[in-house]
């Protein structure tokens, strides 16, 4: 599996669903009730606001791709932006 951390990233971001579905899904963690989430909400995308001063980033999925965009405010430093992947043999970054 390929990770993708957000290094420097604010920790206690606000993250909101967005475009919410009509589905919903159920979590059924082993034998014990208390660990078990039922009717749980399905969203198209989840926003995670102030990842970075004044920008945020929204996760969707389209088609079978998983996609993330950066929201970069006005006036904000988009170098504060930084990836780490692990799990790839390579990564590459085309035009």
């Amino acid at each position: 599996s390929l990770r993708m951390q957000l290094v420097g990233a604010n920790r206690c971001a606000r993250v909101l669903g967005e475009k919410k579905l009509t589905t919903r899904t159920n979590y059924f963690l082993g034998n014990d009730v208390s660990r078990w989430s039922t009717a749980v909400p399905n969203y198209a995308r989840v926003r995670v606001e102030g990842v970075y001063r004044n920008i945020d980033v929204v996760y969707y999925g389209t088609g079978r791709q998983f996609e993330y965009d950066f929201n970069v405010a006005a006036g904000a430093d988009y170098k504060a932006i930084r990836l780490r992947f692990s799990g790839a043999k390579r990564i590459k970054i085309d035009e």
